[in-house]
């Protein structure tokens, strides 16, 4: 239960932070019905589930709090490095957005708030679907990008 209260209230700042610093970013624009279940199922496996085990499975581990506060911030560092070299290797046809100012700090507040989740859980799955939601949300609704008008 108390994960399930940990997502929502990481739903809601992540909103809130998508609102005040992104909302260049968004944009009310639903997808057709037949792309969202690729779409969602694509999102689940990358950038969700692929991103969540790398930067928050493998970087942060259950230990003392100085050290939880050091991977925490190397983690979203790292994370936020990540869709800069990813713009500039194989997703080229994101460039403009991935070096985004406001998108660059969106990414770091998710990066936070799912390393928050990882820490507060023990587990992956809060992170995961956290990503998994904010992902399939702007995808579906808000006018983020298909992974296929990305790849250059």
């Amino acid at each position: 239960m108390a994960d399930g209260l940990d997502l929502v209230l990481a739903m809601v700042a992540f909103g809130v932070a998508a609102i005040v610093l992104g909302r260049d970013l968004l944009a009310f624009d639903l997808i057709p019905l037949a792309t969202f279940l690729p779409m969602a199922v694509l999102a689940l496996l990358t950038p969700a589930v692929a991103e969540e085990v790398v930067f928050r499975g493998l970087l942060i581990r259950n230990g003392s709090i100085s050290s939880a506060s050091l991977t925490l911030a190397a983690s979203t560092a790292l994370f936020v490095v990540w869709h800069v070299v990813e713009s500039l290797t194989f997703l080229l046809g994101a460039r403009l957005l991935l070096l985004r100012g406001d998108f660059l700090v969106l990414a770091a507040v998710l990066g936070l708030l799912c390393g928050l989740l990882r820490l507060r859980s023990g587990g992956l799955w809060t992170a995961i679907a956290l990503h998994w939601l904010v992902v399939v949300i702007w995808k579906a609704m808000l006018g983020g990008p298909i992974l296929t008008n990305l790849v250059g």
